[in-house]
């Protein structure tokens, strides 16, 4: 679980990087929004980087269920996960900015979350 909770963090970081860079160098076309995933680019990366963490941070929580630790911080770094991943997807429709702050949020809360877990369960396993 350790090992998961690194991986977590690990790849939101690089989540977050390709937020930036879809940001910084990707256009979404206003007729049809949808077509920005359909060919190989930053965001089409940033949006299977965000399915590869839904998958994980499930994994993580049924996890926890089985070990009987970390249970709050699993929930809420899924939430955030989640939370992100549909501030996203609004985002990309709306072109409204303070759903890119939403996701940022969100990717914040689930980055904090498991960043917590790894330091935690690093602790426990030297004591």
């Amino acid at each position: 679980m350790k090992k998961l909770a690194w991986w977590l963090v690990g790849i939101l970081g690089v989540q977050y990087l390709l937020g930036l860079l879809a940001g910084m160098f990707e256009e979404i076309p206003t007729d049809n929004p949808e077509s920005v995933f359909m060919h190989l680019g930053y965001i089409h990366v940033h949006a299977l980087t965000g399915a590869l963490l839904l998958l994980l941070a499930i994994v993580f929580l049924v996890k926890a269920y089985k070990t009987k630790t970390q249970l709050m911080t699993a929930w809420v770094g899924l939430i955030g996960i989640v939370a992100a991943a549909i501030a996203g997807q609004v985002f990309v429709h709306t072109q409204n900015d303070t759903w890119s702050i939403v996701m940022g949020v969100t990717w914040l809360v689930a980055y904090s979350c498991y960043l917590v877990a790894a330091v935690k369960l690093q602790q426990s396993i030297r004591k």
